[in-house]
């Protein structure tokens, strides 16, 4: 089978396993795209009709692209979070400047002599 990732190498029970557990290292220390392509490796060992294991490999290789999901929607929402409140802090600026006359500008970053 054709995983997208490698052609099928030899099918070796030792090696799946062992790029099983450098998957799991991997995922552990939050390095998910090595991760996919140590399970994508395990997957490529295993034996076709060997589907207990491959049906781990797959699993742990899908908890990896949530995980990576997960972590772009985070970051998404903190830069979501930075602009808003940058435009908050400009639209502060000019209701300031249209109260009072002054500019914040003016007066925190350009001081008058």
């Amino acid at each position: 089978m054709f995983d997208g990732h490698a052609v099928m190498l030899q099918v070796n029970p030792e090696k799946a396993l062992a790029a099983k557990n450098r998957g799991n290292e991997l995922y552990g220390k939050g390095q998910y795209e090595e991760a996919i392509n140590a399970y994508s490796d395990a997957l490529s060992y295993s034996a076709e009709d060997d589907a207990e294991n491959r049906a781990v490999y797959l699993g742990n290789r899908a908890a990896c692209y949530t995980m990576m999901v997960k972590k772009t929607l985070v970051a998404l929402k903190v830069y979501v979070h930075v602009q808003r409140a940058s435009v908050d802090s400009c639209c502060l600026m000019y209701v300031f400047h249209r109260k009072t006359g002054n500019s914040l500008l003016k007066t925190v970053l350009l001081p008058r002599s």
